[in-house]
């Protein structure tokens, strides 16, 4: 069925609306009440809009095209408040566009004089207007478009900043950094100051950390096989678990946990994908399909299936039943590649939508009945995808390749 692409300015009322509702909430640098706008969505990283919808097909279409000026684009796109999007544009490092025609409104590097590289930290956007991202010269920046550098936080050690940030009710920020192999774990207040470090062990790199949803508990991976829960008050490490044997099976994947609505955590790496009970840290399951990896986080449907890459030969994508992990559906993409980097995200109606190889893909999330994939419709770029999809507005998916970022529709 076709869905009108919403406008700019019909967004920034709604989101509007959305706001004045939710004035109970306290603190004005919280995580911003916009379409998509963090890394996977919320705090929780579920990857799971409840109210846009994406093109369902079967021949969506290319609205807009942009090409990179700062290099390959490795972050997914985030959304101001207003519906414009911000862009990781590596080199630039951050710009900023109009969803409707992708026209370029601002950018980092020439209005805010940011020289920095910016690899997979997905920016985040708070409520007071703040963009939080990390770059590869050590640094978290805050920015206030079009023009503002608020402040910049230097991590002590040579590790750059690949996580994409978390922001909190409270409005603190949370990140990590590689900082010679050393794992550091920052709260960072509001004003740049550093409320707490946490040194967790082992490469952080490219995770999102996750908040309970009580907000009282930050999860974040290490070394691509520990899960950690951290005090946000304290920093004081809860519990740890050990997953899988050390490694990451790729130099760029993302071991982002993922939180259900009941409190269980999910975490996909290179052995398996395991569901873990929040309270003491102990593993309720683990999934595990012969010669596959998985290097992206999965996404939570409303009813709770996770859906989750699996990079194989061939790679296959996977609908997980949330309470044992056994596979409720999969499909065996038919382009040579890998899941790493690519989390799907499920819109309003439980449709799926992932990258893989050079290819995006929409499913049916209730699969074709008979434990195999409805495929709504695929689109190939003829560019590898390194980054997660964005939807930006009802009807919008926003993503790309290369130095490539583009806006389908239907």
């Amino acid at each position: 069925m076709h869905r009108p692409f919403v406008s700019s300015a019909t967004l920034a009322l709604a989101n509007l609306l959305a706001l004045i509702v939710l004035t109970a909430t306290p603190a004005d640098a919280q995580l911003a009440v916009s379409a998509w706008p963090k890394h996977q969505h919320d705090l929780q990283n579920t990857g799971r809009s409840d109210t846009l919808r994406g093109p369902v097909g079967p021949t969506p279409r290319i609205l807009w095209r942009y090409t990179s000026r700062g290099g390959e684009r490795r972050a997914a796109v985030s959304v101001m408040p207003d519906g414009t999007l911000v862009v990781p544009n590596g080199r630039h490092p951050v710009s900023a566009h109009d969803p409707a025609t992708g026209t370029v409104l601002w950018d980092t590097k020439q209005r805010g004089d940011i020289w920095a590289v910016i690899e997979r930290s997905q920016p985040a956007i708070s409520a007071d207007g703040h963009i939080y991202f990390g770059e590869r010269g050590n640094n978290l920046w805050s920015f206030t478009p079009p023009s503002t550098i608020d402040w910049r936080y230097k991590v002590r050690a040579d590790g750059d900043v690949m996580t994409p940030p978390t922001v909190g009710p409270n409005g603190t920020i949370y990140m990590a950094s590689d900082a010679l192999a050393a794992g550091w774990f920052f709260a960072i207040n509001p004003d740049g100051s550093v409320k707490w470090k946490a040194v967790i062990g082992g490469s952080p790199h490219n995770v999102s950390p996750a908040l309970s949803h009580d907000a009282s508990t930050v999860y974040i991976t290490a070394g691509g096989n520990k899960l950690i829960a951290v005090d946000v008050d304290t920093g004081a490490e809860r519990w740890r678990i050990v997953l899988a044997p050390g490694g990451s099976g790729s130099r760029h994947p993302n071991f982002s946990p993922v939180i259900a609505a009941d409190g269980t955590i999910y975490v996909a790496n290179m052995h398996g994908v395991s569901a873990v009970e929040p309270v003491a840290g102990v593993r309720l399951w683990e999934a595990r399909f012969p010669a596959t990896q998985f290097l992206s986080p999965p996404a939570l449907g409303a009813d709770g299936t996770l859906y989750v890459g699996g990079t194989s030969q061939p790679s296959t994508f996977y609908a997980l039943d949330p309470v044992d992990g056994s596979v409720l559906w999969k499909h065996r993409m038919t382009l040579p590649g890998r899941f790493s980097n690519t989390p799907p995200i499920v819109d309003a109606d439980g449709n799926v939508f992932v990258g893989s190889a050079t290819a995006f893909y929409a499913f049916d999330g209730d699969g074709d009945g008979a434990g195999g994939g409805r495929v709504l419709w695929t689109l190939d770029i003829g560019l590898v995808i390194q980054s997660g999809l964005t939807l930006a507005a009802d009807g919008l998916l926003v993503g790309g390749g290369g130095r490539e970022l583009m806006a389908i529709v239907d």
